[in-house]
């Protein structure tokens, strides 16, 4: 998450999220990806 954060683009949370999920090859988002990479995004912005 903080490396995709870095490129300077501001992203919401949900926008980070969906970049993560494109960026790791993931074509759908489960409820198990999405607690996954909410609990990543969650991390990186604290």
């Amino acid at each position: 998450m903080r490396w995709i954060d870095a490129d300077g683009v501001g992203r919401s949370d949900e926008e980070l999220l969906r970049a993560a999920m494109k960026e790791l090859g993931f074509a759908r988002l489960g409820p198990r990806i999405k607690e996954a990479l909410g609990a990543a995004v969650t991390a990186a912005r604290a």
